[in-house]
């Protein structure tokens, strides 16, 4: 069985017949069995991941569970190592708290505000949710850079 760690780049099948190409942008260790995961389009076995994945994040990245990657019919392909930039997309709100990935920063601040809440989703939701990106094709905004996400400072 697969250990499922960031980086992780999948095949996501969906019940249109198409497979949605997704990577794992953060596994929790706080958080047991919590992965956020990015959708970058349809995967394409034709062309190499790297060049699908330069076009970026489709949306937003989603929170989902990992065990769906270990025993579903989620096909791992391979690896890419993430970007500083790419871990900013951890930063969130859990419970009126300011998270980066397994790093509680504290209590939420007005300038903290713009942040989403971590919801996660179970493997069918997910799935649906993966299913309305690739419809929409929007482009995710790029993520920021870490020098500019100190904290209301």
């Amino acid at each position: 069985m697969h250990r499922v760690k960031a980086g992780d780049v999948y095949a996501v099948p969906l019940s249109d017949g198409v497979n949605a190409l997704c990577r794992v942008l953060y596994k929790s260790s706080y958080f047991k069995h919590v992965a956020l995961v990015g959708c970058y389009g349809t995967h394409l076995p034709s062309i190499p991941c790297s060049d699908q994945m330069k076009s970026g994040l489709l949306g937003t990245a989603l929170y989902t569970t990992v065990q769906p990657m270990k025993i579903s019919d989620w096909q791992f392909l391979e690896n890419h190592e993430l970007r500083p930039d790419e871990t900013e997309l951890s930063r969130r709100l859990v419970g009126g708290e300011v998270w980066l990935g397994d790093e509680h920063l504290g209590p939420a601040e007005s300038c903290d505000k713009d942040l989403s809440e971590m919801q996660t989703y179970g493997e069918r939701l997910f799935r649906r949710k993966l299913a309305a990106l690739l419809a929409a094709q929007v482009p995710s905004p790029r993520p920021s850079n870490p020098a500019d996400a100190s904290r209301c400072r």
